[in-house]
């Protein structure tokens, strides 16, 4: 690069360049040299600091530094003294930069070393009061009867257990304690451990209420208002929006949505949750906008759940996808479904209902469906396309005016 200078100024900036490379020019390192015993004081200055930087090979620059201190200008020296004091010195930085990073690493190892121990301690300390807790349970002991349920039931030091929670809140439970009677009722409502037993959760919680348990109290208002409305699937009318929401990640996540590839026209990629609805999001391959616009599949959202301002879930909307897969009726038409829906659910009939709607685009349509509204306040429709709505409505005493 160098040797290819035809003048003084190119020779100085190109040796200028090579300073600002630093150690990545080490290749350079003859051209540099040569450029230390150049005729222009500029060039051999940069030559000098680029010669500096080489810290890799200070055996070989040493030399030409050394000799730069007798040369006549007195930058040039000035420079050559601070790079051979750098070049001195950077082994012992380095190795001072090492010792640090070795200490640091010691203490990092020591202080894991610690953790792991408190960590073991605390295990060990955990699952002696386990056993503890189990030699006083099956002595009789209520209360470590109760915190045994409560630590299988959380899956706190061992493996989540229902089975072994239901077990120890039974034994609590028929001695009295509120707690273990208002969990053992949950487990019962909710199926875990236990077979789901309306009955038997009632029983449990009206057990806890009676001593005055809030939690329990609260429930039995809960299964006073689902028994007064309809529950599909665990989803009804007036369940909180994120009861809702937890249900389906809980229970339905992994048959409503799509594997990991996410194929494109085989159901729902996601649950969109917003505010006070959750919809299923699908990716449409079809849709108008994508094959006349973009060319690429867009993003559509089917409603699933909405509520109320308050949280309260007011509608319930299973689209024919959905439907299919929570009722297992891929191989029944709209009509098969809504008689074993009947048949299944606290329905009396489905009363068929067709309707003409007038579209300035495509002209009138007729739609037909099956419906029935309770004087409890929901309204159920299922429609020739197979999908699935249960809405609010007014219940009778406030609709007799209308």
């Amino acid at each position: 690069m160098i040797n290819a200078m035809e003048n003084k100024d190119r020779r100085k900036y190109a040796t200028r360049a090579l300073r600002e490379i630093g150690q990545d020019a080490s290749d350079a390192i003859p051209a540099l040299i040569k450029a230390a015993s150049d005729s222009d004081a500029g060039t051999r200055e940069y030559a000098i600091e680029a010669l500096g930087r080489m810290i890799l090979q200070t055996e070989q620059v040493m030399p030409y530094l050394e000799k730069a201190l007798n040369d006549k200008n007195s930058d040039v020296k000035e420079k050559a003294d601070r790079a051979i004091k750098f070049l001195k010195a950077y082994p012992e930085e380095v190795k001072k930069q090492k010792e640090l990073a070795e200490q640091e690493e010691l203490k990092r190892q020591e202080d894991a070393r610690k953790q792991k121990e408190l960590a073991e301690q605390a295990e060990q300390k955990k699952q002696d009061e386990i056993r503890k807790q189990k030699e006083l349970a099956e002595q009789g002991n209520v209360a470590a009867q109760y915190s045994l349920g409560l630590i299988y039931y959380d899956g706190k030091g061992v493996l989540r257990d229902y089975n072994e929670a239901a077990k120890w809140f039974t034994k609590a439970a028929k001695q009295g304690h509120a707690d273990s009677q208002f969990f053992l009722g949950q487990m019962y409502y909710e199926g875990k451990g236990v077979s789901e037993n309306y009955n038997e959760a009632v029983k449990w919680f009206t057990k806890a209420a009676e001593q005055g348990h809030k939690d329990s109290q609260a429930s039995l208002l809960e299964m006073k208002n689902i028994k007064e409305t309809l529950k599909v699937k665990g989803f009804y009318i007036g369940m909180s929006i994120d009861k809702a929401v937890k249900l389906l990640n809980e229970k339905y996540k992994n048959l409503l949505l799509l594997n990991p590839e996410g194929k494109i026209d085989q159901g729902p990629t996601s649950f969109f949750v917003r505010e006070n609805s959750v919809s299923l999001e699908y990716m449409d391959a079809g849709g108008i906008f994508a094959s006349m616009v973009t060319g690429a599949p867009e993003t559509v959202k089917a409603l699933l759940i909405k509520a109320d301002e308050s949280g309260k879930v007011i509608l319930i909307r299973f689209n024919s996808d959905v439907v299919n897969k929570l009722f297992n009726a891929a191989d029944m038409d709209s009509e098969s479904f809504a008689q074993a829906f009947i048949n299944n659910y606290d329905i009396p009939r489905l009363s068929p209902k067709i309707e003409t709607e007038q579209s300035l685009l495509f002209g009138p349509s007729v739609n037909s469906y099956w419906t029935y509204t309770s004087d409890k306040g929901f309204r159920v429709i299922i429609t020739e396309n197979k999908e699935l709505i249960i809405e609010k409505v007014a219940r009778a005493e406030e609709r007799k005016f209308d």
